[in-house]
């Protein structure tokens, strides 16, 4: 079968920038998928500056994986961190590798059980307020196995895993019937302290649970509930987290 590279296009319709279409061709150098799709987002005027000064890359084969890639130099502590995190972790949904080949940083995925939140969201639900505890719980997870796979860590800072508050309705997989949520969009870690994780976790619940909330088919964000949900997520991280 042929590949398919010269169909590749971002949901904007244009072509990748340079560095992402270098990203494609490295990785095909390790694996030779002859099926797959690669996806990007346009975004912004911000966001396409950030795309190019730090590329990364989605691709999807047909074996139900998929690959994110970045270039290696993405972060200075991915090797030391990220990649070990990654590759001893339990994760509970779905399996996860870390792979380092040359220049490249690559994350493999299976894809968990659910549907992307932005889909169920276009449909009748019956999504509730339960899906918050889900998102509360996996940063329990992550701080638990952070505790496990580290032993030394730095002083005062506390582990931001992939920036698992970063819950856009298209990063969210949710499998409603147990309640799990998976944040599939993995991205860079970072450890924090702890002014600045409040600080973080208070803009992105804030961002995200708004856009949740224009959402028609968000029905349990009324106006009334936003502020207590919130309120809510940060005395748990203030308690559970830090």
């Amino acid at each position: 079968m042929a590949s398919n590279k010269q169909q590749i296009f971002n949901f904007s319709g244009q072509f990748f920038n340079y560095g992402e279409d270098e990203l494609l061709s490295n990785f095909l150098k390790f694996y030779p998928l002859t099926n797959y799709k690669a996806i990007t987002s346009a975004g912004g005027t911000t966001r396409r500056r950030h795309r190019a000064e730090s590329p990364r890359l989605v691709i999807l084969d047909n074996k139900n994986c998929y690959y994110k890639i970045f270039p290696k130099s993405v972060h200075p502590d991915i090797e030391k961190y990220d990649h070990v995190f990654i590759n001893n972790a339990y994760f509970p949904n779905h399996l996860v590798t870390s792979i380092i080949k040359e220049n490249l940083w690559i994350i493999k995925q299976t894809i968990p059980t659910g549907n992307i939140l932005t889909e169920i969201f276009s449909k009748e639900n019956k999504v509730d307020n339960k899906i918050i505890d889900s998102i509360l719980s996996n940063l329990v997870w992550a701080k638990k196995e952070a505790n496990r796979i580290f032993l030394n860590t730095p002083k005062h800072k506390y582990w931001n895993f992939s920036q698992q508050l970063d819950i856009g309705g298209n990063n969210l997989v949710y499998d409603i019937q147990n309640n799990n949520t998976t944040n599939i969009d993995i991205e860079p870690s970072n450890w924090l302290t702890r002014d600045q994780y409040l600080a973080y976790a208070f803009k992105r619940l804030t961002k995200h649970l708004w856009n949740w909330s224009q959402v028609p088919g968000c029905n349990f964000l009324s106006v009334l509930e936003l502020p207590k949900i919130l309120d809510k997520c940060i005395m748990f991280i203030d308690k559970e987290i830090l």
